[in-house]
């Protein structure tokens, strides 16, 4: 699901991924997660603040993200992958790098208040 307002996007994946062996949701986040393609594919792109945290029984990982745009606009995105039952949930904001406190302000939202449905 996305939610885009402006130049700003919220999306929501929820358990569409299979967890396959031991959660790895930053192994997951690095090299497989669809929504960061466009990280992984732009000819000038930065990561940083990459965290794994264990939060009772889920497994977390977060992470800041930056690249340029099929259109040549820098992105700034953060990103939470979270493995629960058996499936990589995630939420991310994408939005104009030179905006990244409202990037923030609206990832902080989202994933304090993100439940499965499941």
């Amino acid at each position: 699901m996305r939610y885009t307002d402006g130049q700003f996007v919220l999306t929501v994946v929820p358990g569409r991924d299979k967890v396959e062996g031991n959660p790895d949701p930053a192994g997951y986040q690095k090299d497989k997660e669809p929504e960061l393609t466009p990280y992984r594919t732009s000819t000038w792109s930065t990561v940083g603040d990459v965290k794994t945290t264990k939060v009772g029984q889920q497994l977390r990982a977060t992470g800041r993200y930056t690249w340029i745009d099929g259109t040549g606009r820098n992105v700034y995105a953060r990103n939470f992958v979270v493995a629960l039952g058996g499936s990589y949930h995630v939420v991310m904001v994408t939005g104009p790098e030179d905006e990244q406190s409202k990037v923030t302000e609206v990832f902080e939202k989202a994933t304090t208040s993100y439940k499965s449905g499941g």
